[in-house]
């Protein structure tokens, strides 16, 4: 929400993944996201509750890609400045 660039959370060739569903939580385990592919120009995540228009604050958010397929599964971290 910057202006700067493009203010999505990127996962390359993910508007090719099928099967998959991530989840981004708070530091607090509060659920903030939930979407299940494929991502349409390879954006998961705009930085807004449920992808909508009300950003979340800056800081760590935490992720869990499941999928059909286990070796695809990850989690990680997203940095949210």
């Amino acid at each position: 929400g910057d202006g700067l660039g493009y203010d999505c959370w990127e996962i390359l060739n993910s508007e090719s993944l099928t099967g998959c569903t991530i989840y981004i939580f708070d530091q607090k385990g509060s659920y903030v996201f939930r979407g299940t592919s494929p991502f349409p120009n390879n954006c998961v995540w705009n930085g807004n509750l449920d992808n909508g228009t009300v950003p979340v604050p800056e800081g760590v958010y935490f992720y869990v890609l499941k999928c059909d397929n286990a070796d695809t599964n990850q989690t990680g971290t997203i940095l949210l400045a």
